[in-house]
């Protein structure tokens, strides 16, 4: 990064875009004030600090001159970002998108995975953003469910770095099965999915064109045993190790069944003959990575809710709401940064109109105290409540 100590955070921070304020010849040829670069940049810092309104981001932009520097922007009206954010280009916002990507995928490509054995993983899923009926009629799904999806592929390069490789939105009717082949092109990853994932046609093509999967199925599948495996000594809960063939299908696949702590059953149909029944099970644990995601992007960034319900500014939300998740990865990256994604984005807030060498001390800082404290030795029974310990309250 450029290291300029009297530039604000949050302007050093967007620098990373390499996204120019200024006047586009094509995009902005009857733009007087708002360019599509400068309106960019202004809707990804509003995306950061969950601007719940075109009105605030106005106000704060009205009051942050630094930033008014940084945009070429003096001032801008609530109703003229309210028509921008629809006018938008999605194309630019996707170029944006793919460009960040790549710039990670470069950052993080010695990484060896979940585990070497392993290796990198694509997490395939979905989350929906639901929307008002009278207001969304266009994204209709049933009486009492109108939203839009976004289709996520979510790369694992290893336990604690992840990012989104590709996306597809769409309206909440279209299953996930149904956009599974776009997404599944990387020969060196194991693509993981949910039962929403079970085809067993994607399944044989998959095999064919030697694409790596592990997929749960459903407790009902009809699947024909032809061999049984040794199951597993040292780890408990297997069930069973098989070769097994889908039905009408010649391809033949492996299957794990095996229970959690829980007891619940998890029956998975995978292509990958080359691990053990454990690490297969690892790999469909793994998948949790991309539900705590999709809860990342919707609590932090602000997804959920949305500025507007017209489909221009639902998909131009959703890519906004990335790019500002990348740019935070990005910078961690750039700093290898030790800290969480949530804590950096707290500090990225905090010091948002600081100097940067503000931030940078704030990031490095050693702790004050030299000791976590007394450990406790296989933990504490929690207390439990007895009718003595009931409060007893007035409230006058």
């Amino acid at each position: 990064m450029d290291n300029v100590p009297n530039q604000t955070v949050i302007c050093q921070c967007l620098k990373l875009l390499n996204v120019d304020p200024s006047r586009n010849t094509s995009l902005d040829y009857r733009a007087r004030k708002l360019f599509v670069g400068s309106a960019t940049l202004l809707f990804i810092e509003a995306q950061l600090h969950q601007r719940g309104s075109y009105k605030v981001i106005a106000e704060h932009l009205a009051a942050n001159r630094d930033f008014q520097k940084f945009l070429q922007l003096e001032s801008i009206s609530a109703a003229q970002l309210s028509r921008k954010m629809k006018q938008l280009p999605m194309a630019n916002l996707q170029t944006l998108f793919f460009s960040i990507m790549e710039r990670i995928k470069q950052q993080t490509k010695n990484l060896k995975g979940i585990t070497p054995g392993i290796g990198k993983l694509n997490l395939l899923d979905s989350t929906g953003v639901t929307l008002p009926p009278i207001l969304a009629k266009w994204c209709y799904c049933s009486e009492t469910n109108h939203g839009a999806k976004m289709h996520t592929s979510l790369v694992v390069v290893d336990s604690k770095t992840m990012y989104p490789g590709k996306i597809i939105a769409s309206t909440k009717d279209i299953a996930d099965h149904e956009v599974a082949l776009e997404f599944t092109v990387d020969k060196d990853a194991t693509y993981v999915m949910d039962r929403g994932y079970q085809v067993y046609e994607h399944f044989q093509q998959w095999l064919e064109d030697k694409i790596k999967f592990v997929c749960r199925v459903k407790e009902n599948s009809r699947l024909t045993i032809i061999r049984e495996r040794e199951l597993p000594k040292r780890q408990k809960g297997f069930i069973r190790d098989a070769d097994v063939k889908l039905p009408g299908l010649p391809g033949v696949f492996r299957l794990i069944e095996f229970y959690d702590d829980q007891k619940r059953t998890y029956r998975l149909v995978t292509n990958r003959f080359d691990l053990s029944a454990h690490q297969i099970a690892e790999i469909y644990r793994n998948r949790w990575h991309i539900e705590l995601f999709f809860k990342w992007v919707k609590q932090h960034i602000r997804l959920v809710k949305p500025h507007g319900y017209t489909p221009e500014v639902i998909w131009n939300q959703m890519y906004i709401a990335l790019i500002a998740y990348a740019l935070c990865l990005l910078v961690k990256l750039t700093l290898d940064c030790k800290k969480s994604m949530w804590d950096l984005l707290q500090l990225i807030r905090i010091y948002a109109e600081k100097p940067w060498e503000d931030l940078m001390k704030a990031l490095y800082r050693k702790p004050t105290r030299t000791s976590k404290g007394r450990t406790k030795r296989n933990g504490r029974p929690p207390k439990k409540a007895k009718k003595s310990m009931e409060p007893r309250l007035i409230i006058r």
